[in-house]
C-alpha cells in the first residue's frame, strides 16, 4: 500500500459547510454587537422639559401626612374613650343597683321606725292608761280604807275581807253565811257597804255555790246580772270565769273588760287576774276590749 493510499481524500462539499457555519457565526457576533450599541445609545429628547415640582406640594403632603398622623392619634384616643366610657356606663349601673337597694333599705327603716313610733304610741297611751288607774285605785283604797276603820270602829268585831284568787284556782270560796253580827242592822247606807267589801251579796254568794257545787252555767247567769248592776266582786267572779272558759271557750275580751270594772270599781284582787288576762291576749283582743271599755 502506497502513503498516499492511507490518507482519505478531503471532501469539498465539508468545507463549504463549515465555512459558512463561520461566517453565521461571525454575521451573528457583528448584529449582536450593532443591537448593543444601539441599545447603549441615548434616546433622542423630544417635547419639552418637565417642570420643576411645586413646593406647595410639598408642604401639602406634610399636612398630609401630619393629619394622618393625628388621625390615628385620634383613633386611639377615641378607642381609649370608648373603653372608658363602657367602664363608667358598668360603673354608673352598679351604683343605680346600690342605691335601688339602699332605698328599698331606708324604705324598710322608715317602716320600722313608723311601727316602733306607733308601738311607743300605744305603750304611751296604755301608761297613761295605767297611770289613771293606779290613782283611780289609790283613792278608791284611801276611801275604802276610810270606811273600814269607820266600820271597824262602829262594830265589836273587824269585818271579814275578801282574799285574792289561789293560783290554781281563780274564784274563791268564801263564806257564803249572811252577815249576823249582832247589832248591825242589814240595811241602809253602811249595810249596802258592808256587804260590797264582804262579797255577800245574794246574786253573788248564790253564784258562789253553784259555781262550787259545778253549775257554772248557773254562776255565769247570776255574777253577769249583778255585774251588770254594778257590783264590783261579781264583776270580778265573772272575768274570772269567762278568762277559765268554764262555760265554754275561754273569753279573753270580756274577761279583760269585767275585771277592769271590778277593778275601777274597787276591787284590788281582781288587778292580778286582769294582768293574767293581758298577758295571754293578742293586740286585736286588747283593742277590742278597749273600746268596750271606752264605750262604756
Amino acid at each position: 500500500m502506497t502513503a498516499n493510499a492511507a490518507v482519505p481524500p478531503i471532501r469539498l462539499d465539508r468545507y463549504l459547510a463549515l465555512l459558512a457555519l463561520l461566517l453565521a457565526m461571525v454575521f451573528g457576533f457583528v448584529v449582536l454587537g450593532e443591537r448593543q450599541k444601539a441599545a447603549e445609545r441615548p434616546a433622542p429628547v423630544t417635547g419639552t422639559l418637565p417642570l420643576p415640582p411645586d413646593p406647595r406640594l410639598a408642604d401639602l403632603a406634610d399636612e398630609r401626612d401630619r393629619l394622618l398622623l393625628e388621625q390615628a392619634e385620634l383613633a386611639e384616643g377615641l378607642a381609649t374613650a370608648r373603653q372608658a366610657l363602657a367602664a363608667a356606663e358598668a360603673d354608673v349601673e352598679r351604683l343605680e343597683k346600690q342605691v335601688a337597694r339602699l332605698e328599698q333599705d331606708l324604705a324598710a327603716e322608715a317602716e320600722a321606725r313608723a311601727a316602733l313610733e306607733r308601738q311607743l304610741a300605744e305603750m304611751a297611751a296604755e301608761r297613761d292608761r295605767l297611770a289613771a288607774e293606779v290613782r283611780s285605785i289609790t283613792r278608791i283604797r284611801e276611801r275604802l280604807a276610810a270606811e273600814l276603820a269607820a266600820l271597824m270602829a262602829a262594830t265589836t268585831s273587824p269585818p271579814v275581807t275578801p282574799s285574792p284568787p289561789p293560783a290554781t284556782d281563780l274564784l274563791p270560796g268564801p263564806s257564803l253565811a249572811p252577815d249576823t253580827r249582832a247589832g248591825q242592822p242589814a240595811t241602809g247606807d253602811r249595810a249596802g257597804r258592808l256587804v260590797i267589801l264582804d262579797g255577800r251579796r245574794p246574786a253573788v254568794a248564790e253564784g258562789i255555790k253553784a259555781y262550787q257545787a259545778g253549775d257554772y252555767e248557773e254562776a255565769a247567769r247570776l255574777w253577769s246580772r249583778a255585774a251588770a248592776e254594778g257590783e264590783p266582786l261579781a264583776q270580778f267572779h265573772l272575768g274570772s270565769l269567762l278568762f277559765e272558759g268554764r262555760t265554754g271557750t275561754p273569753d279573753l275580751v270580756m274577761a279583760y273588760v269585767w275585771l277592769s270594772r271590778a277593778v275601777a270599781g274597787g276591787h284590788l284582787p281582781a288587778i292580778e287576774v286582769r294582768r293574767r288576762v293581758r298577758s295571754a291576749m293578742t293586740d286585736e283582743q286588747y283593742a277590742a276590749a278597749s273600746a268596750i271599755l271606752e264605750a262604756g
